[in-house]
């Protein structure tokens, strides 16, 4: 929990004064468990716990964190922290399923931006699909007493799931749960109605044209020399010159 009300703060300090001198907070942190971790079959475990005792309860380290850090610096040392605390545990961070509203992981995320797991777009949105599907069978087929449902059951049903969204529209890691702020590198401007967001077509075979031509997103992955400096992992496709509608730079 340390490491998330960090990553708030560190988040919330760069937006209001753009100094990244404050992100320094969060790695000190990192960096100290990393210090007092230990491997375990090869996968670096860090303490969750410093008691009388010392440092213990050692756990993989949360990857909210550190994934959060170098979405807001793009630089290659926390790009590094991502490799050092994956050692060990490479085929886990490339894995891809359902999860709760709770549950971020967008370590499979980093995978594909780092070019080892290209079919991740299309991995990422049949396992959202899924999830959605399962949130609204369990809203069909429940016959609760509302008055004695656990608070948190309407989050576990809501059939609203954005990460896949998130991630390949705006190139940006799930905002953490609590409390964080969204890292997206892209933003959606109709140059033609001068507003922000996607275009709003009113006829319907004009809406299908923009649906096929320019609605689809694609995020490539780059070659280890540039991946990490990129502020832009996606290009959308525009056929159309003619159209003033686009992704910017955030």
């Amino acid at each position: 929990m340390m490491a998330h009300a960090l990553t708030a703060a560190v988040e919330a300090a760069l937006l209001v004064t753009g100094e990244a001198k404050y992100l320094d907070l969060l790695r000190m942190h990192m960096d100290k468990l990393v210090e007092h971790g230990r491997e375990e079959g090869g996968r670096l475990l860090v303490p969750y716990k410093c008691t009388d005792e010392g440092w213990t309860d050692f756990n993989p380290i949360d990857p909210n964190a550190p994934i959060h850090l170098w979405t807001a610096s793009m630089e290659e040392q926390d790009w590094q922290r991502l490799e050092t605390l994956r050692r060990g545990a490479e085929s886990e961070w490339r894995q891809v399923g359902q999860r709760g509203p709770r549950s971020l992981d967008d370590r499979a995320w980093t995978r594909f931006l780092a070019g080892d797991s290209p079919d991740y777009p299309k991995r990422i949105l049949q396992a959202n699909y899924r999830e959605v599907c399962d949130r609204i069978a369990k809203v069909i087929d429940d016959e609760q007493d509302l008055t004695q449902l656990d608070v948190h059951w309407w989050q576990q049903v809501n059939p609203v799931v954005t990460e896949a969204l998130v991630q390949l529209t705006t190139g940006a890691p799930q905002t953490i749960y609590w409390g964080g702020l969204a890292q997206g590198r892209v933003r959606y401007f109709d140059g033609e109605q001068q507003r922000p967001g996607r275009s709003s077509l009113g006829d319907r075979p004009q809406r299908r044209r923009c649906e096929a031509d320019v609605g689809q997103l694609e995020h490539e992955p780059h070659s280890a020399g540039d991946r990490r400096r990129r502020q832009l992992w996606g290009t959308l496709l525009w056929p159309s010159a003619s159209r003033r509608r686009g992704p910017q730079r955030g």
